[in-house]
């Protein structure tokens, strides 16, 4: 292992793979709007890496094995028509991971880091470290790759600044990298740690959902019924009738009809 290691329309795996010979915009003379597609295209593609994360996170034991093989498959020709393409890579290195491949998935993680040493593959190597349920490996990993992940956001922000743009993306990558690190301590038994991960995740995307399960159930565990119940609540006003939600206040002893009614 090297040192570095971290089907539907909806799904993310579904999503088809980047195409970076054929999209390559025409040259701009203006290098401000030019500047301005590249960290939108960067910015989409760390979402998409996040989104892709936190479904797994969500729904990776109970995804058909068929399903789990296309997925493959389609992210293999992906590499095999793209190998430079770093994205192709990591896809695959997550397709494996939910098919219980790990040995393959960190493969591929090695082969995305020879494109390049970055936060995305640090995140994804410690995804998948934590998804093969080497949990102190994953941490270790989360760790290790924050600096370059708080480097790269500040750099996002130097070169805003220096276009005089005011307004902060979202740290969509930094988020993604607590709500891992979260799971893998939760799954250690280290509750309050992983309470303040996602919270600290929270802080960065308020409106989503899994990280209010996340909290949810990490309450749930600690026997914190109450502060439970507030989770599950808060996700179900963004996502009415969200399974994991009301799975969540059913296994507290919510009666069905509160479930989901804050």
């Amino acid at each position: 292992m090297a040192s570095h290691m971290h089907t539907s329309n909806d799904d993310p795996l579904a999503q088809e793979p980047l195409d970076t010979a054929s999209s390559q915009p025409a040259l701009d003379p203006d290098p401000i709007a030019k500047w301005l597609r590249s960290v939108a295209a960067m910015l989409v593609v760390v979402l998409l890496v996040t989104t892709l994360s936190f479904m797994l996170y969500i729904r990776s034991i109970d995804t058909p094995r068929t399903a789990q093989e296309r997925d493959i498959e389609r992210y293999r020709t992906a590499v095999a028509d793209d190998p430079d393409n770093q994205l192709n890579h990591v896809f695959l290195a997550y397709a494996y991971a939910q098919a219980d491949r790990y040995e393959d998935a960190m493969k591929s993680i090695e082969k995305a880091y020879i494109i390049s040493d970055n936060a995305l593959v640090g995140i994804a190597e410690a995804d998948v470290l934590r998804l093969s349920g080497q949990l102190d490996e994953a941490v270790t990993a989360y760790d290790r790759v924050r600096p370059k992940v708080e480097r790269a956001y500040q750099s996002t922000l130097l070169e805003l600044r220096k276009q005089n743009i005011g307004s902060e993306p979202p740290d969509t990558q930094m988020q993604q990298l607590l709500t891992g690190r979260g799971l893998a301590l939760r799954e250690q038994g280290s509750y309050e740690d992983a309470l303040q991960d996602f919270e600290a995740a929270l802080a960065i995307a308020p409106t989503d959902a899994t990280l209010l399960v996340a909290i949810g159930e990490t309450h749930a565990a600690m026997s914190n019924v109450a502060s439970a119940t507030v989770s599950f609540q808060a996700a179900l006003r963004f996502i009415p009738e969200m399974p994991e939600a009301l799975i969540g206040l059913r296994d507290i002893g919510l009666s069905p009809d509160v479930q989901g009614r804050p």
